[in-house]
């Protein structure tokens, strides 16, 4: 078997062609762009000062196209008009590459690199100079100057694969996220048509970020555990939720307290999602003398409705589930039901005992192995006033 640096090297040199054509077709253009792209004649009739700029966009659109003669022809006159401009030059050495000339590419390139790192093509290149080599970390420091400059560079799998699949890339571009770059929020959350090895690799990359001490924060990281959960990795999810999300980690149940509760919550299915329902109404309301909120929960009378819910990834075993429940005169109140099950949408629902003259409400549950995780619900049955519902807890049975 091949080292891993020899099959990303492999990998690399196979889709470096493609990356020059995908970066020109992605390249931000100007108006002076997509004039000469519309008319390949405009370079000879705009000012000198302009000209080599038209001969490079019509030089990107070549590549893009997968018309290396044509790139080669228009980077050679972008150079005889611009020498000392480095995206002149890049884009030469680009062209070459697509027509097969390495060694030119790879002068041209060096030549571009001494003008001025910043082109993206020389970034490009050399990117895949040190896949080649097997230095990831380099190879990670070229993406992030790419992706810097362009942030739909994240969707092209041939720059991303190469760093993604390969442990030691998970780690370089952990290091470089931990600097927090302007597009670490995209890599988090534009995931949602990612196939689930790519998922699991991002998890991976965004793990090691948190245990390099960057937590990104609730709502960046919960597309990535969505997506984790839709691929069946609820363990997965769950460590990446901890590990990004603060107060998640602290215990068994997230935000019990609903501190940082929403009505359009949409973050993670290990936060509190509140259920549409056109017959019961939720208001939020400050905790006198604690931390967090209350739900004031109006509901009309009849079967009950599920108002929140909660995925929880908890160990087998026997646990504790309460919560406070009063009235709004402030007396108990028996009107909020619990359900603790394998079904986000339950039928059947658990009524909590109480001691007498207290608010909060208990009631013992076992999970076992019938799911990765339970759901967590609380509903309210209609009656004729509102519920106050607050601190709910998960704790184990010793």
């Amino acid at each position: 078997m091949a080292p891993a640096g020899t099959r990303t090297g492999r990998l690399a040199t196979a889709g470096l062609v493609t990356a020059f054509a995908v970066y020109a077709a992605l390249a931000a253009a100007s108006a002076l762009d997509r004039a000469s792209e519309a008319r390949p004649g405009l370079a000879s009739r705009v000012p000198a000062l302009l000209a080599s700029e038209a001969l490079r966009a019509g030089g990107r659109t070549a590549l893009a196209a997968g018309d290396g003669r044509t790139a080669l022809r228009l980077g050679e006159a972008a150079v005889a008009d611009a020498p000392l401009d480095p995206a002149s030059t890049a884009l030469l050495g680009a062209a070459r590459y697509a027509t097969a000339d390495r060694t030119g590419a790879d002068r041209a390139f060096r030549i571009a690199a001494q003008l001025g790192w910043r082109v993206p093509h020389t970034q490009l290149y050399m990117m895949g100079r040190a896949l080649e080599v097997g230095d990831l970390r380099v190879a990670a420091l070229r993406l992030d100057a790419l992706v810097r400059q362009n942030r739909a560079l994240l969707r092209e799998r041939a720059l991303l694969d190469p760093l993604e699949r390969d442990p030691r890339g998970r780690v370089a571009l952990a290091e470089r996220l931990r600097e927090s770059p302007a597009w670490l929020t995209a890599y988090a959350m534009e995931v949602d048509d990612l196939p689930p090895d790519v998922i699991g690799q991002r998890a991976a990359v965004l793990g090691e970020t948190a245990r390099l001490g960057l937590a990104i924060g609730c709502q960046p990281i919960a597309p990535t555990v969505s997506a984790l959960i839709r691929s069946n990795a609820v363990p997965a999810a769950a460590a990446l939720w901890r590990a990004h999300c603060p107060g998640a980690a602290g215990s068994l149940i997230y935000d019990g307290n609903f501190a940082n509760a929403r009505i359009d919550q949409s973050r993670s299915e290990f936060a509190w999602s509140f259920i549409g329902q056109s017959e019961a109404s939720v208001v939020f309301e400050p905790v006198s003398g604690g931390a967090g909120q209350a739900l004031v929960i109006d509901s009309a009378p009849g079967r009950p409705r599920l108002v929140l819910r909660q995925l929880v990834l908890v160990p087998p075993g026997r646990y504790r589930l309460s919560w406070q429940a009063t009235a709004t005169q402030g007396q108990p109140s028996a009107l909020v039901v619990v359900s603790f099950t394998c079904n986000p949408d339950p039928r059947e629902w658990i009524e909590g005992q109480a001691a007498a003259g207290s608010a909060r409400r208990t009631v013992e549950v076992t999970v076992d192995g019938a799911c990765p995780a339970r759901w967590l619900g609380l509903a309210i049955k209609g009656g004729s006033t509102a519920v106050r519902l607050a601190d709910v807890r998960l704790e184990p049975i010793r």
